[in-house]
């Protein structure tokens, strides 16, 4: 968004266009206040102090993070122990150019071949995710169009039935949107918060 684009000007443009070391990296996101504060949000808020050593924290796994992205006809690998892109063609052989329409079916064997590796060492703790576009702004983009073509046809019964689907999936979405704004409150805000007023009116 808006926000992360100017919080990755400097200096973090500078780490994305060089050949940077990944602790140098790691220590420019950590200073950015805009992502350090996106990342807080999804850690529990406790406002109490634990004075007891976990023995147990210093034994946690560290998980490797790796994505796939187009970009300029190409299939780029981000390797968060990597010093930079690494250019998926040069690597491997990866037919034709990829680009934003058919990327994903070019990468999906790139994928399967990486956890099929990693499931025949032994190794099941990993995850698979995608960031995709807001589903709300892709029917709210769908419908934009739908209604401009009722204007020209305004008798059209199937573009009619089709916008108002289009509308459904909308307040469906931005429902969605507002249960998971919920649960992301309930799960960083501390409980306190609900329970002083609670003790004050108990004295």
């Amino acid at each position: 968004g808006e926000k992360l684009t100017e919080s990755t000007s400097t200096p973090l443009q500078h780490c994305w266009a060089g050949r940077v070391f990944a602790q140098i990296k790691g220590l420019a996101i950590s200073n950015s206040d805009v992502i350090r504060g996106v990342h807080n949000q999804f850690a529990r808020s406790d406002p109490f102090v634990n004075e007891i050593v976990d023995s147990s924290a210093e034994k946690e796994d560290a998980f490797h993070f790796i994505s796939y992205v187009p970009a300029n006809g190409s299939l780029y690998e981000l390797d968060g122990l990597a010093p930079a892109p690494a250019q998926y063609a040069k690597r491997r052989t990866i037919p034709g150019e990829c680009t934003q329409d058919d990327w994903v079916s070019k990468v999906r064997p790139v994928i399967q071949e990486r956890m099929a590796r990693y499931t025949a060492a032994g190794e099941i703790r990993f995850n698979l995710m995608a960031v995709i576009k807001s589903r709300a702004e892709v029917y709210g983009a769908r419908l934009e169009e739908r209604e401009n073509a009722l204007e020209r046809n305004p008798s059209n019964e199937a573009v009619k039935y089709e916008c108002e689907a289009l509308r459904q999936r909308i307040r469906v979405e931005q429902e969605k949107q507002e249960r998971y704004r919920v649960r992301l409150f309930r799960a960083t805000e501390p409980r306190t918060t609900c329970s002083r007023p609670l003790f004050a009116r108990k004295g």
